[in-house]
């Protein structure tokens, strides 16, 4: 965010034509939500040392935190369906691909927030990487 505004480039070099030629004074923090952990962002040796680059990694699909919300995660594991699968096969959720399933779903935002956690738990978090739960603190 910049001045309250999410930023959508993903790109390195277009990032810094676009913003990190502003001048900032002192050193920023960019936090890069991404969904696969092969995403290379490298900045240029000009702004290296200026910025702080943070990657949280969300490579889990919805699906996942509403199987560990159901409390559902062994019969997942045992089933070897994908999470979209199990989700309408087993849970019989059959839209639960849609924005607007997965919106009413988490309208609590204490429920999303219970199945980030429960699903932390079981997760293997590489060393020196974010995840979703660390959005949270």
């Amino acid at each position: 965010m910049i001045e309250e505004e999410v930023i959508r480039c993903r790109g390195a070099k277009k990032f810094e034509e676009k913003y990190l030629r502003k001048g900032f004074k002192d050193k920023i923090s960019v936090i890069r939500i991404l969904d696969s952990r092969g995403e290379n962002f490298k900045l240029s040796k000009a702004y290296a040392g200026k910025v702080d680059v943070i990657n949280v990694v969300t490579v889990l699909e919805i699906e996942m935190l509403i199987i560990h919300n159901e409390n559902k995660y062994r019969e997942y594991k045992k089933s070897r369906k994908k999470p979209s699968d199990f989700c309408k096969e087993d849970l019989r959720m059959a839209d639960v691909k849609t924005y607007r399933f997965v919106k009413n779903y988490f309208a609590d935002p204490m429920v999303l927030v219970a199945a980030i956690k429960k699903y932390h738990e079981i997760s293997k978090v590489p060393k020196g990487e974010y995840a979703l739960l660390d959005l949270l603190r």
